[in-house]
């Protein structure tokens, strides 16, 4: 078995700017590169390079729409990714430029499941009530559950 590039998937995320778009389009909605930009904190020639090479790595999808082009994740496998390093990150103190709504914080889905910090407590819920065992990084259904 071939050892994966965790290095390369890690140097891919680890700008603040690419972080922070990245995390913007955690909802599974499509932004345009401008409202990303704003998000992100940094010029649009900057974006734009940032939102090229998150593209060629695979982890974004440009959509075009009229004159407009859209960004979102590639699939699934990127959100949650960016949802298992987040479990892991420190929260940043002024919010890291975040400007998703409280509400988006509290509850929302992520393509396949439940996002947010209710879906934390569902989870914690759940294990509590022995109807899921924690292991590891994942969840297992119990015969109870």
């Amino acid at each position: 078995m071939m050892e994966p590039d965790i290095a390369a998937v890690a140097a891919m995320i680890s700008d603040p700017a690419r972080a922070r778009i990245l995390w913007a389009l955690a909802d599974g909605r499509g932004l345009p590169a401008g409202e990303l930009a704003r998000r992100a904190g940094v010029t649009p020639q900057t974006t734009s390079s940032h939102l090229a090479m998150l593209t060629r790595g695979g982890f974004l999808l440009m959509i075009p729409q009229g004159r407009h082009r859209y960004y979102r994740l590639a699939n699934a496998r990127v959100a949650h990714l960016l949802e298992s390093i987040a479990a892991f990150a420190p929260e940043l103190p002024n919010g890291g430029g975040n400007r998703c709504a409280p509400e988006l914080r509290l509850a929302r889905s992520c393509y396949h499941h439940l996002g947010g910090r209710l879906a934390v407590v569902i989870t914690q819920a759940f294990v509590d009530l022995g109807w899921l065992l924690e292991d590891g990084l994942s969840y297992h259904l119990t015969d109870v559950g």
